[in-house]
């Protein structure tokens, strides 16, 4: 990801000093806006959350009145998170359509994306690939208890179910690019 990303940096820089920002400016502020409440609602919920026991924070001792507050916060703290990273990914849209990009640096950009949605499904495959449901399980429920502690699946299946529907939505991408890939080498 962060190679197809380098690979758009020149063609971006570009953009802007042809007088881009003004027509993509509303959406970076809108994101950046999103991005700095959603960071103050996560340093608010982890203050909070510090005041409490694990047993609290998971959803014990329901009677305690600061569970309830926290129970009550993190929901509309997921949301501005969620909103956040929808913003700047219309964000990202908005720009890559503005976006000149060479010929080869489209081919690579189609390389890439295929590359990563193989990925996605060898990871997402755990009995063809042998193991990935432990692995992912394992980094999941054991390294980013938060994942875990927000509502979100945190046994193996619900993160398989999660990244099922990624790959869905990857195929549609890889079709797309199938179809373009014929355009981009006759050129």
């Amino acid at each position: 990801m962060l190679s197809g990303a380098c690979a758009a940096v020149p063609a971006f820089l570009r953009f802007l000093r042809a007088g881009g920002w003004p027509s993509i400016r509303g959406h970076v502020l809108r994101a950046a806006v999103s991005t700095v409440a959603a960071t103050v609602a996560m340093a608010g919920l982890v203050g909070l959350a510090h005041t409490l026991s694990p047993a609290q924070r998971n959803g014990g001792l329901v009677y305690h009145p600061v569970v309830w507050y926290y129970l009550l916060a993190i929901i509309p703290t997921a949301l501005l998170v969620a909103l956040a990273l929808a913003l700047w990914t219309v964000a990202a849209v908005a720009v890559t359509r503005r976006l000149v990009l060479a010929r080869p640096v489209l081919s690579a950009e189609a390389v890439l994306a295929v590359a990563l949605s193989v990925a996605m499904f060898v990871i997402t495959r755990p009995r063809r690939c042998g193991g990935s449901d432990r692995l992912v399980g394992s980094l999941v429920s054991g390294r980013a208890v938060w994942f875990c502690s927000v509502g979100l699946p945190s046994e193996p299946r619900g993160t398989m179910a999660l990244m099922s529907v990624a790959c869905a939505v990857a195929t549609c991408g890889v079709v797309r690019v199938a179809r373009s890939w014929r355009d981009l080498r006759l050129g």
